[in-house]
This record gives C-alpha cells, structure tokens and sequence, in this order.
C-alpha cells in the first residue's frame, strides 16, 4: 500500500515519486484531463459535433474578430440560452474547415467540469496542460511564430473566444 512521505509516494521498494507528478495527486487531475480530451475530439482527427449549418447575424462578425481581430481575446455575452455556444461551436467548424490545425483549438466547457473544483487557478493550469500536452509549444513561441491557437470556452453567461497570435493558421 503507498504512503505518502515528505512531498512524495512511495510505489514500491525504493521508488519515491513526487506527489506532484501523479496524475491522480498532481496539479492537473487525470480525470479533468480525459474530460477535455473528450471535448475536444478534432484533437484525434475526429469530427466535432455539427453545429446547425445556418449562421444567425453575428457568426460572420465573431468569425472575423476571432480572425483578425486587433485584440487577443474576443469576448460573446449574453443570457442563458440564447445561442452562445452554438456561435462558438460555428465558429470552431469554421476555422477546421479552413484548415486549423485541431490541436490550435482548445474548447473548455467550464460550466460542465466538476472536476475544476479543488484547483486554485483552473484558467492557468488548463493553459499550461494544454501547451505542454497537446500544443508541444508555448502560447509565446506559437504567436512568435505566426501561428495562432483559439482558446474558445463557455460559462454560463459568457463565451470567450481568443486567438493567441497573428499570421498563418496552420
């Protein structure tokens, strides 16, 4: 049975792991981490799920501030149920279907992840897994290299759309 000693888990003999580095214990639970995977299926290759494929007025607008907006973040207000998420699911197919690469956009459901509770920083530590994990880059070296990433996520009155850098999408 491992017992916990001084920062770390003992698995075994001598083995000493630090606590941090599990993923059951560390800053960024296993659990969280297959949660994100699973809502984000474009990261495997495989299809989102399809939005309706008729755009209501701001989809064209969100789409090109998203694009080529002069600020990193684009940020999509409203009450509930009034069609946020559906603009922001629009605008993901969008940017796939021009060619993004998959792994250039994380959509984070916050609303939906019980799983964030316990974690002081939730924003921070999603955005550090995902460059470690899924980017292979930082947000810093990907825009210095022209290569945006799209950070869409939902609460439940406010979608956030932000696009991390200028220049080629792929």
């Amino acid at each position: 049975m491992p017992e916990a000693t001084d920062g770390g888990l003992i698995l075994g003999n001598d083995s000493i792991r630090p606590l941090q580095d599990h993923p059951f214990f560390g800053p960024f639970p296993l659990e969280l981490q297959l949660n994100i995977e699973g809502d984000n299926p474009w990261w495997r290759g495989e299809e989102m799920p399809r939005p309706p494929a008729f755009h209501r007025w701001p989809f064209e607008r969100l789409l090109r501030m998203v694009k080529e907006g002069m600020t990193p973040a684009t940020v999509l207000r409203g009450p509930r149920r009034v069609g946020k998420t559906i603009l922001i699911r629009q605008v993901m197919q969008a940017l796939l279907s021009e060619g993004v690469a998959g792994r250039r956009i994380l959509y984070v459901a916050f609303d939906e992840l019980p799983t964030l509770r316990g974690i002081k920083e939730p924003v921070s530590a999603i955005s550090r897994w995902f460059e470690r994990e899924v980017l292979k880059e930082s947000f810093n070296a990907s825009a210095n290299a022209g290569r945006p990433i799209y950070l869409p996520r939902r609460s439940a009155e406010s979608g956030l759309l932000g696009s991390a850098g200028q220049g080629p999408r792929r």
